[in-house]
């Protein structure tokens, strides 16, 4: 078993997210995400539960009642397609490189999409890509691709200027099924 993980990542992780969910059927909840050298965590709390995951990239962690239980590779995927922010500053690096940049949109609504190595046959995703307006660099979505479906999309929103820096502090994401509408309460690291 993997000595990293959610036990290895320190104190305070270059990228720290807390964030109130509001999803379609009407289900709250917040979710709190890390992203630092040594790993990655992913910590919804519900009304009734608490899904707590963690991941050092090779594998990935269940924590619940103090106890962490290795549970499948694929949810590594998982863990680190809820880092929206980590997912814009680290794309490449979160997808295991970038295998081609394209234009995407139109002519007067111009986009630029990097398409990332890492998919999930699992999660039935063939990749994730990035969207970016080409004349001011400044990201609007993340699109998880799906053979046979539309892809998962997450938009960006709530642009507020930090340090000199554009973060959204919404995002909106879209299944296909449902809606998860994710309201920033902090952004720290970038």
């Amino acid at each position: 078993m993997s000595d990293k993980g959610i036990a290895a990542l320190p104190d305070r992780p270059v990228l720290l997210t807390i964030a109130d969910v509001t999803v379609s059927d009407g289900t709250q909840y917040s979710v709190t995400t890390g992203y630092g050298p040594r790993g990655a965590f992913y910590k919804a709390e519900y009304s009734d539960r608490i899904v707590h995951y963690s991941t050092d990239g090779e594998t990935a962690y269940s924590l619940e009642g103090g106890e962490r239980t290795e549970i499948p590779e694929s949810y590594i995927f998982h863990i680190e397609s809820q880092l929206f922010h980590a997912q814009v500053s680290e794309f490449a690096e979160l997808n295991e490189g970038v295998s081609m940049i394209r234009s995407c949109g139109t002519e007067d609504a111009p986009c630029r999409e990097k398409i990332g190595n890492e998919g999930s046959r699992f999660f039935g995703v063939h990749y994730r890509a990035l969207q970016s307006d080409p004349r001011t660099g400044i990201p609007f979505a993340i699109l998880a691709y799906r053979k046979g479906q539309s892809p998962i999309v997450a938009r960006f929103s709530d642009w507020r200027t930090v340090d000199g820096m554009p973060l959204a502090y919404r995002v909106v994401v879209e299944d296909g099924v449902r809606t998860f509408d994710y309201r920033y309460r902090s952004i720290e690291g970038l």
